[in-house]
């Protein structure tokens, strides 16, 4: 009877010098803050769903054209809304736009939120 020379991918993984860099790193901590680090991964238990890639490529597109608007809209209305002599009316529409900028930021990565406006 041959001896159990146990988990063959073990003992290639100790060979492997890809395998053996990412140890490396790992026990040097160069992982440990990366976005997500220690969070369960999204959706890992999620049922497959055969159109999960066109799904989240149209989420992302509805996300990309709110901004966009959200944008333009604080492009086109900060100025006139900084020289309104209507102080009371103007500071309700920045209200208004820092509504929609806070709802489109609950959607964006950290590094991509629109920074509300001041009159």
């Amino acid at each position: 009877m041959p001896a159990d020379r146990g988990d063959p991918s073990a003992e290639r993984a100790a060979f492997d010098p890809v395998e053996r860099q990412i140890r490396e790193a790992m026990s040097r901590g160069e992982f440990d803050q990366l976005p997500g680090y220690g969070r369960p991964i999204e959706n890992l238990d999620a049922v497959y769903d055969p159109a999960w890639w066109s799904k989240q490529w149209m989420d992302r597109s509805r996300l990309d054209d709110a901004v966009l608007e959200v944008r333009r809209t604080i492009h086109r209305e900060l100025p006139l809304l900084k020289i309104e002599r209507d102080h009371d009316m103007a500071e309700r529409r920045a209200a208004e736009i820092n509504g929609m900028i806070a709802a489109a930021n609950e959607r964006l990565p950290e590094t991509e939120r629109i920074v509300p406006i001041e009159l």
